[in-house]
């Protein structure tokens, strides 16, 4: 991720453009007021987590990737069961 730092004049005049920047590209952007950072824009928080998922999702093994899936399954079955489970 990259850091660029502009005017507010200039976000002004290129927001739309910087929004797009920002969340296809992520992209930090520092705006700034006599030469004071007064805002960053940037990506939120849950969708960078989402697309860094993304990224790494073609770096397993498919035998890795088969544990992980195992995995996710059998703690989806004990989630399942545990809610299941009467009170006494």
């Amino acid at each position: 991720m990259k850091t660029i730092t502009i005017s507010a004049a200039e976000a002004r005049s290129n927001l739309s453009r910087i929004l797009s920047e920002a969340y296809f590209s992520d992209t930090t952007f520092l705006v700034t007021k006599n030469r004071k950072v007064m805002v960053e824009i940037k990506k939120p928080a849950s969708e960078m987590f989402e697309s860094n998922i993304r990224k790494f999702a073609g770096v397993l093994s498919d035998k890795d990737a088969k544990i992980i899936l195992k995995s996710i399954e059998e703690n989806d079955k004990l989630s399942e069961r545990s809610t299941k489970i009467k009170p006494l």
